[in-house]
């Protein structure tokens, strides 16, 4: 009898964490305190993006120096923070010769990392940052770096009139002469380098604006058929 009793009370001490192993894996329940519920379902959550540049304004006076442009640069944007905590926020591409560089009025230093000009801070909140650099040009073209904005207003002011500008990218540009300049105007949608390219209205009475080519593959050659888009600049004869 004892020996039975011994049995069973070992097969039921092997049953029991078996069965409890058992509604461990079908899953279970466990109850916590309201409050303390509350607690965790109203924990703040990190913000999906550290940071974000919303409107910049971009002034850039265009200057000739021995027949090659330059152009002075003054920018206004505006950064927001999320967090309190250590933030890197890319501000210009790397290369960029800046001369000053401010937040709400006072001076700060841009940090060099990974091919851009970062400015760290860890406070939230909203910030107005000032830029002054200088930009140069290769050819017939100026490449104005700017922060990635949501938007950018710019503003250009080219030393001389009778010339024909293009802005890339941009939207709603408007131009004017006065006083020996041109002064330009455009929205600017995201981007780092805005393409200013012109071309000599006076000196060159016509360009050619687009070319299409088809061809037409025969047993011994390839015959070529062209159509080209003109511009002209004046009513005489070319």
């Amino acid at each position: 009898m004892k020996t039975m009793l011994a049995l069973l009370t070992l097969a039921l001490a092997l049953a029991l964490p078996a069965q409890a192993a058992q509604h461990a894996t079908d899953g279970g329940q466990v109850s916590v305190p309201l409050a303390d519920y509350t607690a965790l379902v109203n924990q703040p959550r990190p913000a999906p993006a550290a940071y974000a540049i919303g409107r910049s304004n971009v002034e850039a006076t265009v200057r000739d120096r021995d027949g090659r442009k330059s152009a002075t640069m003054e920018v206004t944007v505006q950064i927001e923070i999320f967090e309190d905590e250590w933030t890197l926020a890319p501000i210009l591409p790397a290369g960029v010769t800046l001369a000053e560089a401010s937040v709400d009025g006072k001076a700060v230093r841009l940090i060099e990392r990974a091919g851009a000009l970062y400015w760290s801070t860890r406070k939230a909140g909203v910030y107005s940052m000032r830029l002054r650099y200088h930009v140069e040009s290769t050819g017939n073209s100026l490449p104005l770096a700017v922060p990635r904005a949501a938007s950018t207003s710019l503003t250009l002011t080219w030393p001389e009139t009778g010339i024909d500008l293009s802005v890339a990218p941009s939207a709603d540009l408007k131009t004017e002469t006065g006083d020996g300049v041109t002064r330009l105007t455009a929205t600017i949608p995201p981007t780092s380098v805005i393409l200013v390219s012109w071309r000599d209205i006076a000196h060159r009475p016509f360009v050619v604006s687009r070319a299409s080519y088809m061809g037409s593959l025969g047993e011994t050659s390839i015959a070529w058929k062209a159509s080209f888009e003109v511009e002209l600049f004046s009513g005489g004869r070319i």
